[in-house]
């Protein structure tokens, strides 16, 4: 029962997360005092490899450390697999549709 009620309150606060940062997004769009920019893929890439020096580096500090750090970078790689075959189909077949 309380993995039930644990799990109806995670899909509540994600719910509740995507429709506050999707009207918070709309109120900044019309209210033209924000310009939205894309970091280019450089900057990305750059941001990635110290990220991953970061996390490399936290992930040596004990032996706790590296579990949590090896099990972390096992389930990226699984879950950067599932991205590019279910998400990702998904995200850029919706996005290639038209807006009624």
């Amino acid at each position: 029962m309380l993995e039930s009620v644990v799990a109806g309150e995670y899909l509540t606060s994600l719910s509740e997360f995507n429709v506050n940062n999707a009207n918070a997004l709309q109120l900044l769009r019309s209210s033209n005092a924000v310009k939205f920019h894309k970091f280019d893929d450089a900057m990305i890439k750059t941001f990635a490899d110290i990220s991953a020096d970061v996390v490399r580096e936290a992930g040596s500090a004990d032996a706790n450390s590296r579990t949590v750090y090896d099990s972390f970078i096992s389930f990226r790689k699984s879950i950067r697999d599932w991205n590019s075959v279910g998400e990702s189909t998904y995200r850029d077949a919706y996005r290639s549709l038209e807006s009624p």
